[in-house]
C-alpha cells in the first residue's frame, strides 16, 4: 500500500514542476517502499520448503535497496545547493542531535 501511495505520489510531482530534491525525495520514498517489499517476500519465500535461499537473496537485495533509498531520501530532503553546503549543514545537524542527546543523559543522573 505505502509503495502505491510514494508511486502515485511520485507522479504528482512530476507533472507538478517541484524541484530536483523534491522529486528526488519522492523517487526514494518509493525505493523505501520497494526494498521494504522485497524483504517482507523474502521472510515469507524463506518459509517456503526449498525458498530459502532465494528468500535470504530477496532480504538482502530489498535491504541494500531500502538502506541506499533511505540515504538519498535524507540528503535530497536536506540539500542547500551544492555537496559542501549539504554536508556542512548535515554535520551540524548531527552534532546538534548528539550534545542534545548528551545532555539529556547527563540531566538523568543529576
Amino acid at each position: 500500500m505505502d509503495t502505491a501511495g510514494s508511486i502515485a505520489n511520485f507522479n504528482d510531482l512530476s507533472g507538478s514542476g517541484a524541484t530536483g530534491s523534491e522529486l528526488t525525495a519522492a523517487g526514494a520514498k518509493v525505493g523505501e517502499g520497494v526494498g521494504s517489499t522485497l524483504m517482507n517476500a523474502g521472510v515469507i519465500a524463506s518459509a517456503v520448503p526449498g525458498g530459502q535461499l532465494v528468500g535470504a537473496g530477496m532480504v538482502a537485495t530489498g535491504a541494500v535497496v531500502w538502506l541506499g533509498s533511505k540515504a538519498t531520501g535524507a540528503i535530497a530532503r536536506r540539500w542547500k545547493g551544492s555537496v559542501k553546503e549539504t554536508a556542512k549543514s548535515m554535520w551540524n545537524g548531527a552534532k546538534d542531535k548528539a550534545s542534545n542527546a548528551i545532555s539529556k543523559v547527563k540531566g538523568w543522573f543529576s
